[in-house]
């Protein structure tokens, strides 16, 4: 289903083939704005207001897409207030939701919430709600429920169970009983009964973003064609582009597509061109701490932790106004103390040292390389100031003695075909 929300009075429309139209709390309810994202949007008075659509077994989705654009009133909702829910009811699926997008319950702090039931609660945390427009989407596929804010990965947690199903309908905005409604304007709601890829969803979060869209000069065309193949009625078929956006800045370029078919009975179908400009903006990032220590350690023991970990001492501020990549990669660490004979002077390898940028928990870290790795691919200041890092080490069989390596960070704006850009 697709509900681009913009209509001023009646139901809301399904753009698709299933015609999952909605169902309104009441004429009124929620309300029609023109300050959508995209056009005109529904605006929800945090009190009452709901959509409904009536249940049907398409609805009761394992592999699905659950993606939004919300503008809250308020960044304290309603705690559960709903953005998108497929509704509870008593003595199905534990009493609960079967998948619901909304607030976590929090009084006072609430955050975003991906939400499904499988065999129990299966759930994972965004951001704080915000009065700025935000693109929020779930995912899950039968291994992980994946969260993404504004086009980037947020946070995700795994289970391998089927969903559970239920005969309530899918509710945008609340519930049916008028409990727990969200405060502010929800805009193109879509439910797919596929597990979008990482770069579907931010394809799709850039596409319906106008903050990198401007207007000016048109430069020179350049036709590529790319083919879908043989389809059918209803088939699906997504197309990519990777733009190289290096060169002067206001330097534009504009997009246009052509879809045509084979058949005769196909016309022809233009996309209006968009125009992509290069801005300016400023790289800066700050390391919040001098070193890494990690104190008197036994040899032969493993993953001893850093001083600083159990404090959150290990901080990346991005102090730039830049989206940044994050890279790292670190040296072996070599003994300072002079041994005699030389044979003593050991080195630990790189590869002992773990580090993480989600959990103090080394065993869902990552081996150190003395090649740069991707630390974090989407760091927006705007969405989160710091990336919080942790550190380990293995201690081999080795002589006593103070041991010393460097650890190496990047950041930059172009990366080309997974190749490290500017650093």
């Amino acid at each position: 289903m697709d509900y681009e929300i913009n209509e001023s009075s009646g139901n809301l429309q399904d753009s698709t083939a299933n015609n999952f139209d909605t169902t309104r709390k009441s004429a009124s309810e929620p309300s029609y704005t023109s300050s959508g994202k995209i056009d005109g949007a529904q605006y929800y008075d945090g009190n009452d207001d709901y959509v409904n659509v009536s249940d049907n077994n398409l609805l009761d989705v394992n592999n699905f897409t659950v993606e939004t654009w919300v503008k809250a009133d308020t960044t304290n909702q309603l705690a559960c207030a709903k953005a998108i829910n497929k509704q509870k009811i008593t003595g199905q699926c534990g009493g609960t939701y079967p998948y619901s997008l909304q607030d976590d319950c929090m009084v006072g702090n609430g955050k975003i919430w991906a939400y499904t039931y499988t065999d129990s609660i299966k759930e994972t945390k965004g951001p704080n709600w915000s009065t700025n427009w935000m693109h929020i989407v779930m995912t899950y596929d039968n291994s992980n429920l994946i969260l993404y804010i504004n086009g980037s990965q947020y946070n995700s947690t795994s289970s391998t169970v089927a969903l559970c199903a239920n005969t309530n309908p899918l509710v945008i905005g609340g519930r049916t009983d008028s409990a727990q409604s969200f405060d502010g304007i929800i805009d193109e709601a879509r439910l797919s009964n596929t597990s979008r890829s990482a770069s579907w969803i931010n394809a799709s979060y850039l596409i319906m973003s106008d903050e990198f869209i401007t207007y000016g000069s048109e430069e020179t065309t350049r036709a590529i064609t790319i083919s879908c193949g043989s389809m059918n009625e209803n088939d699906f078929c997504q197309l990519n582009w990777t733009i190289n956006a290096t060169g002067d800045y206001v330097n534009e370029w504009k997009i246009g597509v052509l879809f045509n078919s084979s058949s005769g009975s196909v016309t022809d179908n233009h996309t209006d061109n968009a125009t992509i400009k290069i801005i300016e903006c400023n790289e800066a990032f700050t390391i919040r701490w001098n070193k890494i220590d990690f104190s008197n350690l036994n040899p032969n023991t493993d993953d001893n932790k850093a001083t600083g970990n159990d404090n959150y001492t290990y901080n990346i501020s991005n102090t730039g106004t830049c989206t940044l990549e994050v890279w790292i990669k670190g040296t072996d660490l070599t003994n300072t103390t002079t041994r005699t004979p030389s044979t003593l002077n050991h080195t630990i390898n790189v590869g002992n040292i773990t580090w993480s940028n989600t959990t103090n928990i080394s065993t869902s870290g990552y081996t150190m390389t003395k090649n740069y790795v991707i630390l974090n691919s989407s760091f927006d200041q705007t969405l989160f100031k710091n990336i919080t890092t942790y550190y380990w080490i293995s201690v081999p069989p080795i002589p006593a003695g103070k041991y010393n390596g460097t650890i190496t960070y990047c950041a930059n704006t172009t990366q080309q075909s997974g190749e490290l850009g500017s650093c």
